[in-house]
């Protein structure tokens, strides 16, 4: 009890006073006076809770005055829960008896089961709720409609979590004028979190199943009944929705009310000529795309359609282009379609009103039916989830996606009526006589502009409407994809998870690649995806909550309108250049051209900024009390990404401090050292020794406690943090944990993350075996963590100053410019594939802000000059570090050029029954890069069509998609789209190919052990989050996660990657034959050459094809289990056999001999002077305590790119000829043992 006695006491008087008249409003005010007075534990609290309810009860049976119900639901649903009182068995009656009095009979089924349900939840029975308060009837009401619901096999029942607690007062959010209608919608569909719950559908309780399908569905409805809201206000007032009244919404009304009959009517047309044979319809094209039209009701396809449409118009972001426009709106109306399939589900008859729980029910009744060999309980589950997946549960849903053709149709088909039907009143002033006219002109625009020489179809708004758009804050696009507040469903199928109605693929394809889709789909329906199906459940219901400290301070810096942290400024103050005179001369105009064009790029960065970070803080002030769920699915490599796009943990710094986990761990006898390391860690003090972390923080303990206190109004200590946010959150959560009175069972929600050290290089390092780089990424134990990027930079400074010995200028100028910064996204990309042109770019970027903040005269000297020399000394010293490494980067490339280059068996048999036939003609070999503009590559059998494929070591099958696509045109009501089709027959982009797969390849391994680590921290009871590769949980289980995390690693590195990859191409790709390099002035080049001299093929498409049947027939030949036959392949003289020959002379393996003569041999010598520096100095990096080593002048004195132009100028002119599909011998590993990570506490720290 907080006050003095006298005060409660007159309070409980007054408030037995008010319920004996039965003057509610006083009393409910009266009821929060004292919910804040006494404690969460007092009986007197549930006493007075207890006495209004039946007052309010007694109003209702005597006045039948339904705002008594309201009135009570709000008693019961906000303040007992708030309270987190458990209502007793008498407090549950009183709300049945209450239900039991309405006079609407669905109303009164809703409520009913609604409390029926919670008292089940609360562990009461049929009996307990038997209370004096009901009569008998009432009972047999419950148990006539109810009885059901109490039979219910306890293992099958589904939980309920009703969770009503009310959102405590938060600041509103001043919003960011935008174009588009982005946030008001976005605000529209969050609505129902901040509606009283008396308004609410009753039957929805919190955290359930149903009220996740509610929030899904209502996105659509919720911006149509706000446009409908604006419209009515405005016909109050007798305004026209004109640019004189600034109301979007009811604008889009307007084009809803004419959009729905049209689209009816289109409909209907459909309909009556199916029906009468003799209609005939003006459009033919309706036969095609209506009966997709007809899936969704008239008025749901105009809501999509003018959502969508207004998303991608008024987003500057967004293309309008008409290809673009179309496909969007053709993607929204088939994901609504599915949706609306599945609600078509829930309500089924044959299956019930949960067609979850009637699925576990057959699940149950299925599992002894599974296979022997699947006796393993979660196999079984999974084998019996797919046998399902064509049963009634699903029978509504779509077994096959739309078309590209479809989705195009379709889309063209809603935006042409659209585009017909929406206008906008638009006044204009006669200059003559003075009068306002209005006209009626139509909203939206289709013309066309030329676009490098080519026609391109275009959809614009009309002026009136980006006027008017200009005066509104607000939406774009609904998203039904936020934050769920149930679990998501588990992932059992491709397209069967995540959100309850709203379906989405496991698996993120690139622009819808059906090969990727065929092989994940195969791959699931053998069982090859379940473990990283589970994974991704593991990952999806992890529950959040938001920081509402964190979340209460970022209101305020937002409403404020100073730039604080990432949140720009409100209203920057942007100087604009000068303007110039008359006679400036062009350089001058140009320059000042340049100096506008970034002020206007910043503004309208800084804009962009703010209206997203916008979004989120409506997302997070939505879900302040909720716990939510973000559901998961990987890309075509395995890495795992939340589906919400606004706000969730794989967001920047400010999205990260918003977030929490939704269970409280105690800190235990570590928990307390780990957050001191996470703050040290988010305020960017990381390369230090982890007891040097805690000490730091500790120094810091008061502006800890002042940024927690006093965030905006104190010394702001936390705003000089890398990651401000997640450092305000820290010092809140360090500031309860250290005032506690044992912190050890102080209980944290905070999430800690454990990062790897350049996550990529670890993975090669372990891969090559790199004793040096092992060290550099902390797979090797040490006393305290390397930083990799400091390593190379002091590489780069020795190399710099060694140039500038010589005489460089360009080294010379370089000279104590070069910091870790300047090379730290170079080092962080090159492992992932970044071009040297990349490189130059990233380092120029540094190079510019430290050359423009120190007013550096360069005397003439680029900045890409010196960019260019930084570079290559970047990669020179990667190259020391990690030699292994580029020996596989390089192994990996030219495996990929080898599978990109190769025609498969099935290509090879149709070419040679082809040559067969007389005047069969072949096309030329084409590639992505050269291929016919004549010829169809789809019809070309000589076209490369081999993607490079692989199986991570958890068994899912990774497909590269790099492929150039055919272009189809597609008639539409708008106009003819240009429409690229992606086709497993299209030819590979052999270029980007082979730069992606050293990098996939990497990204694939870092995703599997992220999966790994994540199944055994299911198993272990630990929280998991994951960034790709920083890891979080609680602040008590850092250190088994930390296990858990090395011994993941250790367990996949400790199999022989490379030899199972090269396994695996040669089985996958066997019988294929690739068109190979080959120096013609070489031994071999001029026996091939004379050889085919002797033939007298002249024309290159015979030759190719001569030699490629001669190849074909001669392996199977010696393949053959006929002696005469294969006497017969060994008597055959091919390119091949050529080769053959002369490796045996010279006692070589042929393979070997194949390498050295062709470009991998030839790549491999272009490095060979390099690699003599490149060991001489890894001979420095080992030497024992740092002792100096004298290097050979002449051999450090090579410049990398004067050596690779005289080596490229001797390179011979290569010819080509047909080779099987074999692959190099797989780089000798290193000797650095993996396992010894085991022991490093900067592995992942």
């Amino acid at each position: 009890m907080r006050k003095g006695g006298n005060d409660v006491a007159e309070i409980r008087a007054t408030l037995e006073a008010c319920l004996q008249v039965y003057q509610m409003d006083r009393a409910f005010t009266l009821i929060r006076r004292l919910s804040k007075m006494y404690g969460p534990d007092s009986e007197d609290l549930r006493e007075i809770y207890t006495v209004y309810l039946e007052a309010v009860v007694q109003n209702m049976v005597e006045t039948c005055d339904e705002a008594a119900v309201k009135k009570a639901e709000t008693c019961f649903n906000l303040l007992i829960r708030e309270r987190k009182i458990k209502p007793d068995a008498f407090m549950y009656a009183l709300m049945i008896k209450l239900s039991l009095q309405l006079p609407v009979p669905q109303k009164l089924e809703r409520s009913l089961r609604r409390y029926v349900q919670m008292a089940q939840d609360d562990g009461y029975d049929i009996e307990e709720l038997n209370q004096p308060i009901l009569s008998d009837n009432d009972i047999n009401r419950v148990i006539q409609l109810y009885s059901s619901t109490y039979n219910m096999p306890a293992e099958l029942e589904q939980e309920v979590e009703a969770i009503e607690s009310p959102r405590k007062h938060l600041d509103d959010i001043a919003p960011t004028n935008q174009k588009g209608l982005g946030l008001a919608s976005l605000k529209s569909s969050l609505a129902s979190f901040d509606s009283d719950e008396e308004e609410a559908d009753p039957t929805v309780t919190r955290g359930s199943v149903d009220r996740q399908r509610q929030l899904e569905a209502s996105a659509i409805a919720a911006s149509v009944e706000r446009w409908k809201e604006e419209n009515e206000m405005i016909e109050k007032t007798g305004v026209l929705p004109s640019l004189s009244s600034p109301r979007m919404g009811s604008l889009m009304w307007t084009w809803f009310k004419h959009l729905a009959p049209a689209v009816q009517a289109e409909t209907d047309k459909l309909t009556k000529a199916e029906n009468d044979p003799n209609f005939k319809l003006s459009n033919t094209d309706l036969l095609t795309y209506g009966p997709f039209l007809r899936l969704l009701p008239a008025e749901r396809v105009a809501a999509v359609t003018i959502i969508h449409i207004m998303h991608c118009l008024a987003h500057p972001t967004k293309s309008n282009r008409v290809s673009s426009v179309v496909a969007s709106v053709g993607q929204a109306l088939e994901d609504e379609s599915i949706a609306e399939a599945i609600k078509r589900n829930i309500k089924n008859p044959m299956v019930g009103d949960d067609p979850h729980t009637q699925y576990q029910q057959r699940l149950a009744k299925m599992i002894s039916k599974a296979p022997a060999a699947r006796n393993n309980s979660t196999q079984a589950a999974n084998w019996l989830s797919r046998r399902l997946r064509h049963s009634i549960l699903f029978k509504n849903e779509p077994s096959r996606d739309w078309s590209d053709k479809i989705r195009f149709k379709v889309g063209a088909a809603a935006i042409s009526l659209l585009v017909k039907t929406a206008m906008i009143p638009v006044e204009r002033h006669d200059a003559n006589t003075g009068d306002t006219i209005t006209q009626r002109q139509p909203a939206f625009k289709h013309v066309y502009e030329y676009i490098q020489g080519r026609k391109i179809g275009m959809l614009s708004l009309n002026f009136a409407v980006k006027e008017l758009l200009a005066q509104n804050a607000a939406p774009a696009s609904v998203t039904k994809l936020s934050p769920m507040v149930c679990k998501p469903k588990p992932w059992t199928g491709l397209k069967e998870g995540g959100y309850m109605e709203t379906r989405l693929l496991a698996l993120r394809t690139k622009n819808g690649s059906p090969e990727q889709l065929e092989y994940a789909n195969a791959a699931s329906e053998r069982g090859d995806m379940d473990q990283i199906y589970r994974s991704l459940d593991v990952l999806g219901q992890i529950p959040w909550k938001i920081n509402r400290s964190v979340l209460e301070v970022m209101l305020k810096a937002w409403n404020s309108g100073e730039a604080i942290a990432e949140i720009p400024e409100a209203k920057p103050q942007l100087s604009s250049p000068e303007e110039l005179s008359p006679d400036a001369t062009l350089e001058d105009r140009l320059q000042w051209s340049r100096k506008m064009k970034e002020v206007e790029n910043l503004r309208s960065g800084l804009h962009s900024q703010r209206c997203f970070i916008n979004y989120q803080l409506e997302v997070a002030r939505a879900y302040a009390e909720e716990d939510f769920f973000f559901p998961h699915n990987v890309d075509f490599r395995g890495r795992a990404y939340p589906i919400p796009p606004y706000l969730n943990h794989m967001g920047a710094d400010n999205a990260r401090g918003l977030l929490r986990f939704s269970e409280a761990k105690e800190l235990g006898a570590n928990g307390l050292g780990w957050l001191k390391v996470q703050l040290a860690n988010v305020f960017g003090f990381d390369k230090a020794s982890l007891k040097e972390r805690q000490t730091f923080t500790m120094e810091h303990l008061d502006d800890i406690f002042d940024s927690a206190d006093h965030p905006l109004d104190g010394r702001r200590w936390w705003l000089k943090a890398e990651d401000p946010w997640q450092c305000l959150a820290t010092c809140f959560e360090l500031k309860l944990a250290m005032q506690a009175p044992d912190p050890t069972k102080f209980k944290s929600s905070l999430p800690v993350h454990q990062d790897g050290t350049c996550n990529g290089l670890q993975h090669y390092a372990a891969l090559g075996g790199d004793s040096i780089g092992a060290k550099q990424v902390n797979l090797e134990p040490g006393d305290r963590p390397s930083d990799l990027y400091t390593a190379v930079s002091e590489l780069v400074k020795d190399a710099l100053q060694e140039e500038a010995d010589r005489g460089n200028k360009v080294a010379l100028k370089l000279i104590g410019y070069i910091t870790r910064k300047v090379v730290k996204q170079t080092v962080m990309t090159n492992v992932y594939g970044v071009t040297f042109i990349g490189a130059v770019a990233q380092i120029k970027r540094q190079l510019d802000d430290i050359i423009s903040r120190r007013s550096i005269e360069t005397d003439g000297i680029s900045h890409r000059q010196m960019s260019a020399l930084v570079a290559r000394k970047v990669f020179e010293a990667l190259t020391t570090m990690f030699e292994g490494a580029r020996k596989i980067q390089f192994w990996l490339a030219e495996a990929g050029t080898r599978i990109s280059d190769s025609l498969t068996p099935e290509q090879i048999d149709w070419i040679i029954a082809e040559s067969k036939k007389p005047g069969g003609k072949i096309s030329p070999l084409t590639s992505a890069t050269s291929r016919s503009k004549v010829q169809n590559p789809r019809t070309n059998h000589f076209a490369f069509r081999s993607s490079i494929i692989w199986t991570t070591p958890l068994q899912m099958p990774v497909v590269q998609p790099y492929r150039v696509h055919k272009k189809d045109s597609i008639s539409t009501n708008l106009q003819r789209i240009s429409l690229a089709s992606p086709d497993r027959a299209d030819p590979v982009d052999k270029r980007k190919q082979v730069q992606a797969f050293p990098p996939n390849f990497i990204h694939s391994l870092d995703a599997t052990h992220m999966h790994v680590s994540a199944l055994r921290c299911s198993e272990l009871g630990l929280s998991f989050a994951a960034v790709h590769d920083s890891f979080w949980t609680h602040a008590g289980d850092v250190d088994s996660l930390n296990a858990v995390l090395r011994d993941s690693f250790v367990k996949i590195h400790s199999e022989d990657i490379m030899g199972r990859l090269t396994e695996e191409f040669n089985q996958r790709y066997a019988g294929s034959f690739y068109w190979a390099n080959l120096d013609v002035k070489s031994v071999a080049g001029q026996k091939i050459k004379a050889w085919r001299a002797q033939r007298g093929t002249k024309r290159e498409v015979n030759k190719r094809v001569d030699e490629l049947v001669l190849e074909r027939q001669r392996a199977t030949l010696l393949s053959s289990d006929d002696a005469e036959a294969r006497k017969e392949g060994q008597q055959m003289i091919t390119p091949l056999s050529i080769i053959e020959d002369l490796a045996q002379q010279e006692n070589k393996d042929c393979q070997t001999y194949i390498n050295q003569i062709t470009n991998f041999a030839k790549a491999t010598a272009r490095d060979q002077p390099l690699q003599k520096t490149m060991n001489a100095k890894r001979e420095v990096l080992l030497s024992q305590e740092g002792q100096s080593v004298e290097l050979d002048t002449e051999t450090t004195q090579i410049d990398k790119e004067n050596v690779l132009d005289l080596i490229e100028s001797k390179i011979r002119k290569a010819g080509k000829f047909w080779l099987p599909l074999s692959f190099p011998p797989v780089p000798s590993r290193g000797d650095f043992d993996v396992s010894r990570l085991r022991s490093s506490k900067y592995f992942f720290s």
